[in-house]
């Protein structure tokens, strides 16, 4: 089963006041103080259901998990819910696999390591590198057969924290599952980046203290 996700420490940062909250759904403009409020129930042991209404997140052309133009990428579009986890479909193809109809552990994992990065990014409105991804693949993904991807925030300071995710089928078994640890970008690296991605229409505006 996917580790549960730890409560954030006591001394988790402040939320800062956008300039952009106009933008953004009630669910976000409306959070609570402080980070950890939100993960005092970590994710259940068993998988939630995707939110009815996805906050879609952008996407980067040049990136081979989430970019929607890249030539050989995946293709990925990200998604949270109003509890600030991260959620990704994921349906794999021949063309991603290694041995027969195996998806590639590389694979894998890098949608696993952007899946859990995003939760740290998201939640302190940085972008962030990642310093340390343990992944445990516990079945064999197959080609042809659709997947949900799920990640949420897990605890840290200053500038290094950690997110879980995992990688479930239809029926809620875990095929694989990460933990990484993340270090946050300043708010000028992260604005040189923010300005290169790809917004549709709906898409859920990230990184504003960047601006």
């Amino acid at each position: 089963m996917m580790a549960r996700c730890p409560a954030a420490p006591r001394n988790a940062p402040r939320l800062m006041d956008s300039p952009h909250q106009s933008q953004l759904p009630a669910v976000f403009t409306n959070r609570p103080a402080a980070v950890g409020e939100a993960h005092r129930n970590p994710v259940p042991a068993e998988p939630a259901d995707p939110p009815a209404h996805p906050l879609y997140l952008p996407t980067y052309d040049g990136c081979y998990v989430c970019g929607q133009t890249h030539p050989r990428g995946l293709r990925i579009r990200f998604f949270a819910d109003e509890r600030h986890r991260i959620y990704a479909r994921f349906h794999p193809d021949r063309t991603q696999t290694g041995y027969d109809d195996i998806v590639h552990g590389g694979v894998v994992g890098a949608l696993l390591d952007e899946l859990v990065g995003w939760s740290v990014s998201l939640h302190h409105d940085r972008l962030a590198y990642t310093a340390e991804l343990t992944v445990r693949f516990v079945k064999p993904l197959k080609a042809g057969r659709p997947y949900l991807a799920s990640s949420c925030l897990g605890a840290g300071r200053g500038k290094i924290w950690e997110a879980d995710g995992a990688i479930r089928d239809e029926s809620g078994d875990v095929f694989a599952k990460a933990r990484g640890k993340y270090f946050l970008l300043s708010a000028e690296q992260t604005a040189a980046v923010a300005q290169k991605l790809n917004y549709q229409p709906g898409d859920l505006p990230v990184f504003h203290h960047a601006d």
